[in-house]
């Protein structure tokens, strides 16, 4: 549910939905201003458990480019125009004093580690 909730924070869902079109992962990092190691990680959990879809461009097999990620019906309903706040409602307190946020994703400054703080201490 993390990264579900991380990915709609970025605007993965968004991004595709208005580049109406698959988009190769520079393309994804451009879109949302996440570094490209992160949300490859990302974009691998979600293409993992259906979320999103990776396919292989054949005319650049050898490029790192070659893979384009695109919706799922799934994916189109996590938009902010649709159930993306009811996700993000969901995957809301106490869930959010638990690991990295997309904003610590795209700042660079997350440890990675899981965070566990008092909700007395907030």
């Amino acid at each position: 549910m993390r990264v579900v909730k991380c990915a709609i924070e970025l605007g993965l869902p968004d991004a595709m939905e208005i580049h109406d079109g698959p988009m190769t992962l520079s393309q994804l990092s451009a879109a949302v201003g996440c570094p490209i190691g992160s949300l490859h990680r990302i974009m691998r959990f979600l293409t993992h458990n259906g979320i999103f879809k990776k396919e292989l461009n054949l005319s650049k097999s050898q490029d790192p480019e070659s893979f384009y990620y695109s919706q799922t019906a799934l994916s189109r309903l996590l938009t902010r125009d649709k159930m993306g706040p009811f996700v993000l409602f969901q995957a809301g307190p106490p869930a959010q004093s638990v690991g990295v946020t997309a904003k610590d994703l795209k700042s660079g400054k997350g440890s990675g580690v899981n965070n566990i703080n008092d909700p007395s201490e907030q």
